[in-house]
């Protein structure tokens, strides 16, 4: 499989004055007396040139639109809420940042989606170690009026500033879960 008998072939057969080629490869068609296409005609060329540049333009794609920070939201099953003694509702929720960036980086998280809605736990920003996942548990709190529903849907986000001032955001979908 070196092809070293290709190469010694070839010098055999031009020191006995003969056509070197003997042993090479060769494709069925040309070896049955058929015309050999140019490369560029051959259809299976375009066919991995056009597969490998969109493989090419995917991973281009994907690693141009990477997020710096990401967060994961995980709401805890036991309890899943808690009723607290104002008649609020309060939900736990595990926040985890991921900092994708060469440098640590402060992240605050905040929540939306419903009224009145309090994050307990995310007074402080998270101080995200690079290229590390950083875990936060956070309380929400909900007026029980305020809660349309058994499970409503309310966003995560986690804004963060490297040292140069640019600021990266990362949101998330979650569920505050509530009684019937």
């Amino acid at each position: 499989m070196c092809a070293l008998c290709i190469d010694a072939c070839d010098i055999v057969m031009e020191k006995l004055d003969r056509p070197k080629g003997l042993i090479r490869y060769e494709s069925l068609d040309v070896l049955n007396g058929k015309e050999q296409r140019a490369l560029l005609r051959r259809p299976r060329v375009w066919i991995y040139a056009t597969v490998l540049l969109f493989s090419l333009l995917g991973i281009a794609y994907g690693l141009s639109t990477l997020d710096a920070i990401e967060i994961k939201v995980l709401h805890a099953r036991q309890p899943l809420f808690v009723m607290q003694s104002d008649g609020s509702i309060r939900n736990r929720y595990t926040v985890k940042v991921l900092n994708k960036m060469t440098a640590d980086m402060d992240v605050t998280i905040t929540a939306s989606g419903l009224e009145g809605l309090v994050v307990t736990g995310a007074e402080e920003p998270v101080n995200s170690r690079h290229g590390k996942v950083t875990p936060r548990t956070v309380f929400v709190s909900v007026p029980r009026a305020n809660i349309p529903g058994e499970s409503v849907p309310i966003r995560f986000r986690a804004e963060g500033k490297d040292a140069s001032g640019q600021t990266y955001i990362s949101e998330r979908d979650s569920v505050f879960v509530g009684p019937r």
